[in-house]
Parts: structure tokens; sequence; C-alpha cells
């Protein structure tokens, strides 16, 4: 997760520019299920009640914890281009990716 490579700015990816999906103020919930494993690079999130389990990178595991800090979509991108300068230019998509796919799999909820 979090590999692909594009051209967009933290906020131009359609994902941050769609109301229905997310804006740059949203916030997230864990899923209390979820617990977390530490695997050499990899973290592996399960929840033994869904027989479910999820290998995250560093990248959408720093997400994870973001999203478990109460972070907006926006305090998210920020923390990430400063923590990776380097890599500025494709932080909104591996953001909105990791988001994508952490709201898909259930690890995470929109908060009210």
């Amino acid at each position: 997760m979090l590999r692909h490579s594009a051209k967009a700015r933290s906020t131009d990816h359609p994902l941050f520019q769609t109301a229905k999906t997310m804006n740059t103020t949203q916030r997230f919930t864990l899923n209390p299920d979820y617990k977390a494993e530490q695997f050499d690079d990899e973290v592996l999130l399960y929840a033994v009640s869904a027989g479910q389990g999820v290998y995250l990178n560093e990248t959408a595991f720093l997400v994870w914890e973001m999203c478990g800090r109460g972070l907006s979509a926006a305090e998210m991108a920020a923390q990430l281009e400063a923590a990776y300068p380097e890599q500025q230019e494709v932080i909104g998509d591996e953001l909105a990716a990791a988001l994508d796919s952490l709201l898909e799999n259930g690890i995470i909820h929109p908060a009210p």
C-alpha cells in the first residue's frame, strides 16, 4: 500500500475534492476491533472477531496512527510532507490511497 507514483500535491487528489467522499477537514475514528502487531518493515492490523488481517507498510501505519490521534486529512498531509519533504509531489495521492483502503476495509470510519 502507498507505493504508486503520481504528480499531485496533497489536496489536488480527487478524494480531497469530492465532498461525498471526504474533504480536507475530515477526521476519522479507528475501528476498536483492530489491533496492531509489528513485523520488520510492516505492521499487521488484525481483528480476531472478524478473522481479518491487513498488512500496512510504514507510511500506511503512520496514517492509521494519525487517524487514531484525531488529525484531519489536511493535518495528516502537512505532517507527512514535513516528514518526507522529498516526496511532497506524491503525498496527496498516497494519503488518499491509504485512507481509501483503510475505509474500504472497515479499519477506520469517518468521524461524526
